[in-house]
C-alpha cells in the first residue's frame, strides 16, 4: 500500500492528472498487492470470483433480484442487503428493509460497471468483482481512454453479488409475492381489482358509501410483504417494530371522504393539516365500510413504485396495510 501512496503523491504534486486517472494509479497498484494476476475483462471490470448459476442468464432487458454487499478497497462496508452483515457494522436499524433488491437493466438504468458486473450471469450465480471508479456512472463511453477523460466524484468498489431471480415481467413478479403471502396468512390470494388483495379481517355494521365530506376514523399497520411493520398510527405497534417516537402523535388518523378514492384525503392524529395517500392505501379505504378491519395487499405501482420510500421500502416493493375503521377518539 505504501506503493499506492506514493502514486497518489505524485500525482497530486502534478496537479495536472485528472481524478479518473489518479485513481486508476492507485487501483492498479492496490491490484498488484491485493489481487496480483487480476486483468479487466471486455467489459472494463476485474473479476475477482465468478460461481456460475443454473438458471436464466440476464439478457438487455428485464429485471434482476440480487443479494450484494458492496465495499470499499478497504473493506469498509459501504452497502447491503444482508441483515448480518449489517449488524457486524453496526449499521442495522429495525427499519431498515434487508433483502433482495429489484433492478431494471434496461438501457443506462444502472451504472456501467453493474451492468458490466451483471453480463453474462446466471440464476444462482454469485460474482465478485472490482468496477473501477470511471465505471460508476450510468454514463455510456466507447473506450476506457473515454472514461478516463472525465472527472468524477466516484471511487473504486468491490460488489459481491448473488442473482436470486431474473424476472422479465415485473408485475407477475410481485402478484406472485402477494398471492402466496395472502394464501399463507389467510387462505385469501384472490384480487380485487388489478395489483390489488384484500382479506376482511371483520365485517362492517352495515353497507354502502360514505356521504362525501364524511369523516371517517382509521387505524392501520403498514408493512413489507416480509412482515416488518414500517409505518403505523397505533403507539404499541410503534413501540413493538421499534418505530416509536416521542415527538409523535399516536391515534385514530381523520379521513375526509370523496366522490372518488383517488380524492381521499387523511388527516395525522396531532395534525391540523391534510394530505393524499398512496393510491393502494386509498382503494383499500375506497371499499371499506363502517367498523369494517381488513388487510389489502397491492404491487408496487399503486405504492412506491420504481423508486421506493427512504430505507425502508425498497423499489419495487408490494405492500400490506392493515386498517380498521373506528370511532373519534375523544
Amino acid at each position: 500500500m505504501l506503493g499506492a501512496a506514493l502514486v497518489l503523491a505524485a500525482c497530486a504534486k502534478t496537479g495536472t492528472v485528472n481524478s479518473n486517472v489518479s485513481h486508476k494509479e492507485y487501483l492498479e497498484a492496490w491490484l498488484s498487492l491485493s489481487w496480483p494476476g487480476v486483468a479487466q475483462n471486455d467489459g472494463g471490470i476485474y473479476v475477482l470470483e465468478d460461481e456460475p448459476g443454473t438458471g436464466a442468464t440476464v439478457g438487455t432487458t428485464g429485471f434482476v433480484v440480487v443479494d450484494y454487499t458492496s465495499t470499499e478497497l478497504d473493506g469498509t462496508v459501504v452497502n447491503t442487503t444482508y441483515p448480518l452483515v449489517a449488524k457486524r457494522t453496526g449499521d442495522w436499524k429495525a427499519s431498515d428493509y434487508y433483502g433482495p433488491m429489484v433492478q431494471s437493466v434496461e438501457g443506462t438504468s444502472l451504472p456501467a460497471g453493474i451492468a458490466a458486473l451483471l453480463d453474462g450471469m446466471q440464476v444462482g450465480g454469485r460474482r465478485k468483482a472490482l468496477l473501477p471508479s470511471w465505471m460508476m456512472t450510468t454514463s455510456r463511453y466507447a473506450t476506457q481512454a473515454e472514461y478516463l477523460a472525465q472527472t468524477t466524484d466516484e471511487t473504486s468498489r468491490i460488489y459481491d453479488v448473488t442473482l436470486v431471480a431474473y424476472e422479465t415481467d415485473i408485475d407477475k413478479y410481485q402478484f406472485d409475492q402477494i398471492s402466496a403471502r395472502m394464501k399463507e396468512l389467510y387462505n385469501a390470494p384472490d384480487s380485487t381489482s388489478y395489483g390489488l388483495y384484500y382479506h376482511q379481517l371483520k365485517a362492517p355494521d352495515k353497507t354502502g358509501d360514505f356521504p362525501a365530506d364524511t369523516t371517517v376514523y382509521i387505524t392501520y399497520i403498514g408493512r413489507r410483504l416480509d412482515g416488518t411493520v414500517f409505518d403505523t398510527n397505533i403507539e404499541n405497534i410503534a413501540k413493538d417494530a421499534g418505530l416509536y417516537s416521542g415527538g409523535k402523535e399516536y391515534g385514530p388518523a381523520a379521513i375526509t371522504w370523496a366522490s372518488s378514492a383517488s380524492e381521499l384525503t387523511m388527516t395525522a392524529a396531532g395534525s391540523s393539516s391534510s394530505s393524499t395517500m398512496i393510491s393502494g392505501f386509498q382503494k383499500i379505504l375506497w371499499g371499506m365500510g363502517a367498523h369494517e378491519k381488513g388487510v389489502g395487499m397491492f404491487y408496487s405501482q399503486l405504492g412506491y413504485g420504481t423508486s421506493g420510500s427512504g430505507t425502508s421500502i425498497p423499489a419495487y416493493a408490494p405492500l400490506s396495510f392493515e386498517i380498521e375503521l373506528v370511532d373519534k377518539q375523544e
